[in-house]
């Protein structure tokens, strides 16, 4: 399976926003996106910080540190309109990366293609080991692939491409259709590659 996290040209497009602090377990978006090896931005305030690290963008991965349970160790992709409104127990922040998304969002300056990545924590934990932040590394790399892989299936082909004219006959085109009054289409739409 082709790992889209290391191919050139996803390098190029990918912003990744890694959203903490440098103490404690609100420091696992960053250790995550530095273990990855990837060009990141940190990002300390979402409300004021996070506008203009979204600006220009098209395609943009945000890593933040959600609190879970302290059985619940999977990284996972939420989704900006069913997350909850943040309550002042789940942004380390003040004004959370959801709540600053659906502010941004009501603007129309989200880009294109977005991704909020929660990294789980607990509240008693105070630190992440190497090998969690490994862990979590990996299942963050799945998920971009795996949204990648997603988003690059082409369309379905709706009608054959189109045969050589050359060797058919050609249609007439002076029939009407019935009810309309419209002549038939005389082009074909084909795909391009």
């Amino acid at each position: 399976m082709r790992d889209a996290l290391s191919a050139p040209e996803h390098r190029l497009s990918l912003t990744l926003i890694a959203v903490g602090s440098d103490v404690g377990a609100d420091s696992v978006a960053w250790r995550v996106a530095e273990h990855l090896g990837l060009d990141h931005e940190r990002c300390r305030s979402p409300i004021t910080e996070l506008p203009g690290l979204l600006a220009g963008r098209t395609k943009v991965v945000i890593l933040d540190a959600l609190l879970t349970a302290p059985d619940d160790i999977q990284a996972r992709i939420l989704q900006l309109n069913t997350i909850q409104a943040a309550n002042p127990g789940t942004a380390t922040h003040g004004f959370g990366v959801a709540d600053t998304l659906r502010l941004i969002d009501e603007f129309d300056y989200l880009p294109a293609q977005i991704d909020l990545i929660g990294l789980p924590i607990h509240a008693s934990q105070t630190s992440v080991s190497a090998m969690r932040i490994e862990t979590l590394s990996a299942q963050v790399r799945a998920l971009i692939d795996e949204r990648d892989i997603n988003r690059q299936s082409p369309p379905p082909l709706t009608k054959p491409p189109p045969q050589s004219t050359a060797d058919k006959p050609q249609p007439e085109r002076s029939k009407r259709s019935p009810g309309n009054g419209r002549q038939p289409p005389t082009t074909v739409a084909t795909r391009t590659g």
